[in-house]
């Protein structure tokens, strides 16, 4: 997995996501995959935030993205 920072709960979640999108697209992983990475890329805050979901939350990309933003 290409260094992506890690997103602690402050700055903009809309950039990480679009920032975890873009650097992992030219790679041509699966929905499946993506998913299971994104919860890599969290820390303090925002780790306990993605742990606390449903998992099937964590199963649809959309209903994450939009989860994390809000």
């Amino acid at each position: 997995m290409p260094h992506i920072d890690r997103f602690d709960g402050s700055g903009d979640p809309i950039v990480h996501v679009r920032l975890f999108s873009d650097v992992l697209k030219p790679m041509g992983l699966s929905r499946v995959q993506k998913l299971s990475l994104f919860g890599r890329t969290l820390s303090d805050v925002a780790a306990i935030w993605y742990a606390k979901l449903e998992d099937s939350t964590k199963r649809n990309w959309e209903e994450l993205s939009e989860g994390f933003v809000n």
